[in-house]
Parts: C-alpha cells; structure tokens; sequence
C-alpha cells in the first residue's frame, strides 16, 4: 500500500492508514488491487479489513463532500430487516460501500462512469461475498435496474443526489416517474428515488430546495406532504463538512402515508445525548427539546417549509419564541404591511431619477441618511414608484446577511425617490399600530428581535426568510412608559449615531493634510 501510494513508511498497518492518502491510488481498481493483494501477502491486513477501509477513503474524496460520521447516521436509518439496499448516483458511493459492510450482498447501486465505480470493483475484489451489484447507467435518463418494462423496487433507497442540477426537457420519462415538466434536479431525484422504492427513501438534501416555498419545488413538496409521504427532517450539522452548502436527511415513506413530519434539529445542544440511537429515536418520533411533530396544515401554513429549525423554538437549549409568547404580543404581519422590493434596475436602459438604499448604507443607529443613484428600467418605472420608500419605512435585510436593521427619516426631501434593494423587506406600519416605528426599530434591532430573526433563516448557501415566516414574528407590546422610554432611547441612539458621523467626517478630512507633504 505504501508503494502503491508514494507514502514509503508512512504507515506501518492499515488501522493506522490516511485515507486521504489513498485517493489517486484507489482511481484504478487494478493498482488498488495490487497494494491490497502485497499487503496481504506481508501480514499486513485481510482483505477484509481492506474493504472496511473503503468507505472512509471514499469519504476523502473532496469533490463529494461527505463526512464519514453522517455516512454512519444514514445507514443506521435503514431497516435492519431490508433485504435490498438501492444506492444511485456517483456521490453515493459511500453509502453504497458502507451499508455493504452491513446488508452484505444486498447493495445495488447505480451510477455513471467516471472513476468511483472503481471502488465498488475494489471492494467486490476484496469481500466476494458481500458484492455489490453494479449498474453503470444515469439512474435519471437511463435507469438500469429495469425488469419486464417496469423499474424493480427496493426495500430502502439510501442516496445522496448530486447538487444544484437542472435537467432540460429532453428527458424522456418512460416510467411515469416525474412530476408534470419538472425540471429542478432535487424534485427529480427524488421523484426517481420513490419509484424505485417499497418502504423507505433516506436521502440528503440541499437547504435551498427544502426552504423554498415558490415554483415547482413548493408543488412537489405540496404533493408528498398530501400522500403522507414525509415521514421525517433531520438536521445533522455537527455531522456534515464545514464550507459545504448546508444538507439534511430526509426520510420518505412510499407506501405507508404519515399522519405528521418529525422534525428533529440535532445540532442543538443536549440532542447527541440519551438512551436511543438515530433509529431508535425516528421509531420513537419523541417531543424533545430539539425534535417534534408537525401535522400537514401546521407545514402548510409554513409554506411548505421542511427546514427543521422553522418548527424548533429552541435556542441554545432555551425556548425563546415561548418566553416571548407568554408576554403581550402582536403578530408583526398584524400591525404593519409587509412589501417584498422587486427587480427594477438596468445599468443600460433606464432614468437615474431613483436612488436605492442598500445594506452599506445603514447607519450603526438612527436614520438612514444616503441612498445611491441607480438607472430603473423605462418599461418598470411606473412599478418602481410603488415601491418608493416612506418616512419611518423600517428596512430589515433578509437575504444574505440577516437582520441589519434602518429607518426612513420622517424629513426626506421632496421629490426624493429612494427604493430599498433585494436584500431587504420593507415593513410599513398601520396607521392604527399600537406601537410606533421608533419602537420597532429598537425592538428589531435588540437581542431579542435578532435571534427571532435568525430563527427565520433559512435556504441554502445565502440565508434568507420568508415573507410568512416574517409575518409571524412576535413584537412585544410595550405599556404606554416603555413606549416613551424607548423612543427616548431611539432619539439618543440617532443623536449619538449623527455625532459619530460628524467626527468620522472630521477625521477623513485630515487626510487632505497629507497633500501638501506630498507636495
């Protein structure tokens, strides 16, 4: 193994082997199987014990993005009594060669030429009798694992799709897998999974598609939450790669239809502790502090959210959001209009008689005081006057960075045409709103109102929140003297936040100075 890797006494026996060491070596079965068959012949390891290696060096390969420790959590989720184990797509192999070490001889998996498959060649090699039945073909365009017409199904699906793939209409779909002309690859990877699955799908999948709540990938959610299909959401974080787009598990259920989805966040703390392991607690679908049931209207009303920390309360081990709740409290979409910014500029073809806020533009208190011209498409500019902003319009960013907060002057000067960009919403309060938007202002902007807001993150790589998810945010009510009490703070704030302005204004002018030396 050291002379087929470069590593010339880098190691003494396998137990102590690098995967990551192994990468290039393993690309070619048959120079894998050579190391594997001198070590054997030193007295180094079985081969055996070689194969039980292959997963964790399949884990190494970067371009998968999978932990050997989630892999672990993934199988143990499979029904122990399954008698078939379907593993589709490259970036499932290992997942394939793991629960081979578990259902041996009961692995089927599916994936394109491109060097992984080298690996299951490795392993079948190496442990015969727990082989895996290998199908090179595109399980999505050209499935494989096809009997009298009809796509064969499996006890338990156990896969991780590729990320961020769309598929054009080409496809042709000869088995009634996918729904109407999706396009979105989550939605058909999972599409495909059901077909070919009897009881249990357990698949990864990216955050984006499971906060989305818009287009295709909110129908098709929609549909699986209507057959009952949804057994379970699990957050893994503690489990998964740092700098990945963010994944979690979900559980499906083809054939028997779930009365509720379990939503379990187990990067919470205190959730890796207790009697049960990860199966155990999926059977058990137990109230905890960081797990719970939802029924189908509770996820609707969430617009088809399926991002666990959407139905968790929990903070840290502390229920927030209930401590809030049980004092006097309004729901925001309540008291004030809530207006999403759309698309308006073109740097080409548009008027510059607009100038947009944007999240370098707030202040570190107080008002917002500049805006930056922008040039508003001809042919939108009667929507863009729809959206120019409003004294005491209070601007939170939801996209991206979460929760900058600013506020509209009630002086802007006439004419003044300032429209907020993407990254924020706008909340605009009724006329009739108990409070006033200096009190919401700090509200927001407290400790409190932060941690409501990044409760509502979600998405994938940029982090971002809902419009509904923002419509019930709860504000606390103030009594008459901590209303005044805290717009007397606001008016401290903008004072002390215009006078650093000042200063900071004064000192970059010193900088002048520096021209005449350089004169």
């Amino acid at each position: 193994l050291e002379q087929a890797t470069g590593t010339d006494g880098a190691f003494g026996t396998l137990n102590l082997l690098p995967p990551r060491r192994l990468n290039l070596a393993l690309r070619s079965a048959d120079s894998a199987r050579r190391a594997a068959s001198s070590a054997v012949k030193q007295g180094v390891a079985s081969y055996s014990e070689i194969a039980d290696c292959l997963p964790g060096i399949a884990c190494s390969r970067t371009d998968l993005g999978l932990a050997q420790g989630l892999i672990d959590a993934m199988v143990s989720l499979v029904d122990p009594n399954a008698q078939s184990i379907y593993c589709p797509f490259g970036r499932s192999t290992p997942l394939g060669l793991a629960a081979a070490r578990r259902f041996r001889g009961k692995v089927f998996a599916e994936l394109k030429a491109g060097g992984l498959e080298s690996l299951y060649a490795l392993h079948n090699l190496l442990d015969p009798a727990a082989a895996i039945k290998v199908q090179l073909r595109d399980a999505i365009r050209e499935p494989g694992f096809v009997k009298d017409g009809a796509l064969i199904r499996f006890d338990s699906v156990l896969a991780a799709p590729p990320l961020g793939m769309r598929y054009d209409e080409s496809i042709a779909d000869l088995f009634g897998r996918f729904p109407g002309r999706a396009l979105y690859g989550d939605v058909l990877h999972l599409s495909h999974l059901m077909a070919q699955a009897k009881s249990q799908v357990i698949a990864l999948v990216a955050h984006a598609f499971l906060f989305r709540a818009s287009g295709g990938e909110a129908s098709f959610k929609q549909q699986l939450l209507g057959r009952g299909a949804i057994e379970a959401v699990l957050s893994l974080p503690h489990l998964a790669i740092r700098g990945r787009p963010p994944e979690s598990v979900i559980v499906l259920n083809p054939t028997t239809p779930q009365v509720a989805v379990w939503f379990a966040d187990f990067g919470i703390a205190g959730s890796a502790t207790g009697p049960l392991g990860l199966r155990e607690q999926l059977i058990a679908k137990q109230t905890t502090a960081y797990s719970r049931c939802v029924a189908p209207p509770g996820v609707a009303e969430a617009e088809f959210n399926l991002l666990p920390s959407r139905y968790l309360t929990v903070h840290d081990g502390e229920d927030l959001e209930a401590k809030v709740l049980s004092s006097r409290t309004v729901r925001l979409g309540d008291i004030a209009t809530l207006i999403r910014p759309s698309h308006v500029r073109d740097p080409d073809d548009g008027t510059s008689e607009f100038q947009e806020v944007q999240l370098q533009d707030l202040p570190q208190g107080g008002h917002i005081r500049e805006a930056r011209p922008i040039a508003v498409r001809t042919d939108v500019q009667r929507r863009a006057l729809t959206q120019v902003l409003q004294p005491n319009d209070i601007l939170a960013s939801s996209k991206g960075t979460i929760g900058r907060i600013g506020i509209v002057p009630v002086a802007l000067l006439p004419g003044t045409r300032w429209l907020a960009s993407q990254a924020f919403v706008i909340i605009r309060l009724n006329s009739d709103a108990p409070i006033s938007a200096r009190y919401l202002y700090m509200f927001l902007r407290s400790d409190i109102g932060q941690a409501l807001l990044r409760k509502r993150a979600g998405g994938g790589t940029v982090p971002r929140i809902q419009a509904a998810d923002l419509q019930s945010l709860p504000v606390l009510l103030p009594s008459d003297k901590q209303l005044k009490t805290i717009e007397a703070d606001f008016d401290s704030l903008r004072d002390a936040s215009d006078l650093l302005e000042r200063v900071q204004s004064k000192i970059a002018g010193f900088s002048s100075a520096s021209r005449f030396f350089a004169e």
